[in-house]
């Protein structure tokens, strides 16, 4: 995931080398990436986990991006761009048993070890460990409005209990909750205008969620500009993968032929100009629409659409090519 497929050269004595699309105007690998470049601003207001190299559990400061690996596999994820969620569960490293007020609404009770959590009162349930660090077992459910009872047994360790559809990186509690803000990575300004092409363009991303339908719709990448012109990756409710093309407010919408299985690896593109854009994911049939110009926009927010609605899940890589790639090419751009 995240490789730029290319032609090749041979170079003298027969050896071949890849040739650099002369389009690709952005290439940014955060898979293989430890640190963003300056190009890219980066804000989170909390401390926020990830799992390094080793896979072992590490914090970030405030404001630093977190490039985060499988903790089994030890492979590396890219950059991770997560909403903000509360845990609130106390003393979560090592709970006991303790009342929750929820909301009718999903919740995810997530845990390491090989212990048990039994849930009453506004849902009645249990949630088994699968086994030791880094072994993580997950429950979502959607509880009735009041207090919800969890009895803790046996060896239950990093605790998590959130409001939403799946188990986010790990929020440490003690006394009382905790809360990790969100995400934002953006490039603007004189970071943005050198490699940007207003007439035409073709965004291709890599990523992966952390679930395949999220509870809202969310963004993979989103420009936005002013006078209501935007242009975006989303993922919808459904799993539905949706370009979304917005000029001078009108919109010119297309949603991917194919839709995207829970937690997989994707790679999606869309391309916009005057009279077309084209929407394809992983591979498959190119959707297009007629917008009447390309959106007049000044900014990219990476994995979040302005200032909310983050992907949550990793960005494997994001590319910019400043012109609009035709219906063949983004099928080869996209196919994994």
């Amino acid at each position: 995931m995240g490789l730029l497929k290319s032609n090749l050269i041979t170079l003298a004595g027969g050896v071949s080398a890849p040739t650099v699309d002369p389009t690709l105007a952005l290439d940014l690998e955060f898979s293989s990436m430890s640190a963003l470049p300056a190009s890219v601003t980066f804000t989170r207001a909390s401390v926020a986990t990830y799992f390094d190299q080793n896979g072992a559990l590490q914090t970030a400061l405030a404001n630093v991006a977190r490039f985060d690996h499988d903790p089994v596999t030890l492979e590396p994820l890219g950059l991770l761009i997560e909403a903000a969620t509360t845990n609130s569960l106390l003393n979560s490293a090592a709970p006991g048993t303790q009342g929750v007020t929820v909301t009718a609404a999903p919740w995810t009770l997530s845990f390491y070890g090989t212990g048990s959590v039994a849930l009453s009162g506004a849902y009645v349930g249990t949630l088994v460990g699968t086994g030791p660090f880094p072994a993580r077992a997950s429950l979502t459910f959607t509880p009735t409005a009041g207090t919800l009872t969890l009895t803790v047994t046996g060896s239950v360790t990093l605790a998590q209990l959130e409001l939403g559809s799946a188990a986010t990186s790990y929020i440490a509690t003690t006394s009382a909750t905790a809360t990790r803000t969100g995400d934002r990575a953006v490039i603007s300004g004189a970071n943005f205008t050198p490699w940007y092409n207003a007439p035409a363009g073709t965004f291709v991303v890599a990523y992966m969620g952390r679930n395949g339908a999220p509870v809202g719709r969310v963004a993979t990448f989103s420009l936005a500009g002013s006078g209501s012109n935007t242009w975006s990756g989303q993922r919808s409710t459904t799993g539905a993968v949706l370009g979304v093309v917005r000029v001078v407010g009108t919109n010119f919408d297309c949603a991917a032929a194919n839709t995207s299985p829970a937690a997989t690896a994707d790679k999606y593109a869309l391309a916009v100009e005057a009279g077309r854009d084209g929407s394809c994911l992983n591979g498959g049939t190119v959707t297009t629409n007629a917008p009447t110009s390309a959106p007049n926009v000044d900014q990219v927010d990476l994995g979040s659409n302005v200032v909310s609605s983050q992907l949550t899940g990793w960005l494997a890589s994001f590319k910019y090519y400043n012109v609009a790639k035709s219906n063949a090419e983004l099928i080869d751009l996209t196919t994994p």
